[in-house]
């Protein structure tokens, strides 16, 4: 064990954890560790609004996306859509390097568990174990539907996921979301052009009978995408945030936390809007639960939960696919809004 305590513990590597290890690391000793190297993996189509991309201030090529196109059944829908994309990966590891220059350190450590009493963290390192001590230990390593984040008991927890790739190919729609919302089942399909030329092709789902191999396969055929797959990952979404977000001197962040919109898995823009105050409160000593229970960010996640809840429930009994014609509503809004 290190005689040092480290002052900011941060399990994950990711965004949360890197966002929160560059803001932390001018507060006190930062190490913020993973299994995997920051930007080694992919889980997501990288779409995100301009200013929320501005507000991470890294450095990295985007492509300007200025159309939604949706696909319902047999029509398609189009709307203005402000946002950017960007490769998931780079992004990763910009932010992986803005904590680094900022005085985190980064270790790729197995995190295996800790003890709230004694305040130590145990990892796995080429076969040994590897204890650290702390002040502050925040969890921003995922969403765990089986696992309950602060005891580590076993639980069963509603949860969506997505399957998503990288392909060397072009696609069609040049500077434009494409989406295919589907009917039968609640979920979506998406093909986002990145700015390097290939595309981010992905399927998300809301439930655990969401057939998403061959969901995934037949809309790569439809959509005649036929390019190598260079990259392959998705993840597991939380669909509702969480009750508590601090125990003791144990808090959550980023999808631990439960900051993703139900509706769509957008997360991004929660990590960056709440990071700044949920520093400031966990530097300060104050309690995050009373800021997160107050803050708009539960509150627009919660809501969202309890629209998708509500679409899938009334899916499950009257066969009736809310989800789509939800999708419809956002279309016709976003037509009517000023652009």
């Amino acid at each position: 064990m290190s005689d040092k305590t480290i002052d900011y513990l941060i399990i994950g590597g990711s965004v949360a954890g890197s966002v929160l290890a560059a803001k932390l690391a001018e507060h006190g000793t930062t190490l913020f560790v993973d299994r995997h190297k920051p930007g080694t993996l992919m889980n997501c189509g990288g779409g995100m609004p301009q200013k929320v991309f501005d507000a991470f201030a890294i450095d990295i090529p985007t492509l300007p996306i200025s159309q939604g196109i949706m696909k319902i059944g047999d029509k398609e829908y189009s709307f203005p859509c402000h946002y950017l994309v960007v490769n998931r990966s780079e992004f990763d590891r910009a932010l992986y390097q803005k904590a680094c220059n900022a005085g985190a350190e980064f270790r790729q450590l197995s995190f295996l568990g800790y003890d709230a009493e004694t305040k130590v963290a145990d990892f796995s390192e080429h076969g040994q174990t590897v204890t650290l001590k702390y002040h502050k230990l925040i969890l921003a390593n995922g969403f765990h539907p089986a696992k309950e984040p602060f005891s580590g008991a076993a639980k069963t927890a509603d949860c969506g996921a997505a399957r998503v790739e990288i392909i060397d190919t072009e696609t069609s729609y040049k500077a434009a979301f494409y989406f295919e919302i589907y009917q039968k089942t609640p979920g979506y399909s998406w093909i986002f052009p990145m700015p390097d030329g290939r595309i981010n092709i992905g399927t998300g789902g809301f439930r655990p009978d969401f057939d998403f191999k061959n969901i995934f396969e037949q809309f790569k055929i439809t959509e005649n995408i036929t390019g190598k797959v260079e990259v392959k990952g998705g993840g597991v979404l939380p669909l509702k945030p969480a009750g508590i977000i601090q125990q003791g001197d144990v808090s959550l962040f980023g999808d631990s936390a439960g900051m993703i919109t139900a509706l769509n898995g957008e997360g991004l823009m929660h990590i960056e809007r709440f990071s700044d105050k949920y520093v400031q409160d966990l530097v300060a000593g104050r309690n995050l639960n009373w800021l997160w229970w107050r803050s708009p960010t539960y509150w627009y996640l919660m809501m969202a939960s309890i629209c998708l809840k509500s679409f899938l429930l009334i899916d499950k009994i009257f066969k009736i696919q809310l989800y789509s014609y939800a999708c419809r509503l956002v279309i016709i809004v976003r037509n009517l809004l000023p652009r």
